[in-house]
């Protein structure tokens, strides 16, 4: 399974399944996504600086078990490659997995 990084907004081959890990959906967004709450920010997200957001963030995502993570992604990806938004450098750092960028116009490995 490859694991890109991405947003609700940017268009995806159908053998990729969304994985979102945002505190919501866009309004109006159409069905077929999966969802990891587990991965979103808490409550402080809409007052914390950046500063503090990227603190917060951080601090709970060392608090689950990126195998665990990684597997559920398997699980829900049912066979496919994932896409999911935010996370990406602390799976990257705790996995040692190549994520992959998607935009409109490129994808691209990162490694680093």
């Amino acid at each position: 399974m490859r694991i890109f990084t991405s947003s609700w907004f940017t268009k995806l081959p159908p053998e990729i399944q969304k994985i979102g890990v945002s505190r919501g959906t866009p309004r109006g967004y159409p069905a077929g996504f999966r969802k990891m709450p587990e991965l979103a920010p808490g409550e402080w997200f809409k007052t914390a600086s950046e500063r503090e957001y990227k603190q917060l963030y951080f601090e709970g995502l060392d608090r689950l078990n990126p195998g665990r993570i990684v597997a559920k992604m398997e699980d829900l990806s049912g066979g496919r490659d994932v896409a999911r938004g935010g996370a990406g450098q602390w799976l990257r750092a705790s996995t040692g997995r190549i994520l992959f960028l998607s935009s409109p116009l490129v994808t691209k490995s990162v490694t680093n």
